[in-house]
């Protein structure tokens, strides 16, 4: 293997992770997602953090989504938006850091800062979410050569500069 290290550009997970993402077909909510859906848009706000504790043991990287959220990316994602993909994704991290990189990316293109829960449903995926097939198949392709081996473009600061505020 060739130790030299992939050149990554500012918008390098733009064009080669996100914008394919932007025109694949989504999928058409299940029952389990519709369900997760109305139970967290009713939620009340005061039920909130008791859920995303709840949530947490079961789903730990949701934690780290949120982190990643507030210290890499340039939008705000409630609580209850990172329940629902947590739900989604069944807890999978690259999954769930694929969606909230995609929401970034959508942010930026329609110049929107915050995303709720409704917003995700109503501007974001109105037609449904990606398949867990396409956002595997779509992870590998942002695969990078690193200093060690494959590394994940996407933790890389450098080749997300374009989809930032």
């Amino acid at each position: 293997m060739d130790d030299t290290k992939t050149k990554l550009e500012a918008d390098s997970l733009e064009k080669v992770f996100l914008q394919p993402l932007d025109s694949l077909k989504t999928d058409r909510l299940t029952v389990d997602d519709t369900k997760a859906f109305i139970g967290l848009s009713f939620m009340k706000e005061e039920h909130i953090d008791r859920a995303w504790q709840d949530l947490t043991k079961q789903a730990w990287a949701i934690e780290a989504w949120e982190l990643r959220v507030e210290i890499a990316l340039t939008i705000k994602v409630d609580r209850k938006t990172l329940m629902f993909i947590a739900l989604r994704v069944e807890g999978n991290v690259g999954q769930g850091i694929a969606y909230i990189y995609y929401l970034q990316y959508w942010c930026k293109m329609n110049n929107v800062k915050e995303v709720t829960l409704d917003m995700l449903f109503s501007r974001i995926f109105p037609m449904g979410l990606f398949s867990e097939e396409v956002i595997h198949e779509h992870w590998l392709l942002q695969k990078v050569r690193g200093y060690n081996g494959l590394d994940n473009m996407i933790d890389y600061s450098e080749a997300s500069k374009s989809i930032m505020f």
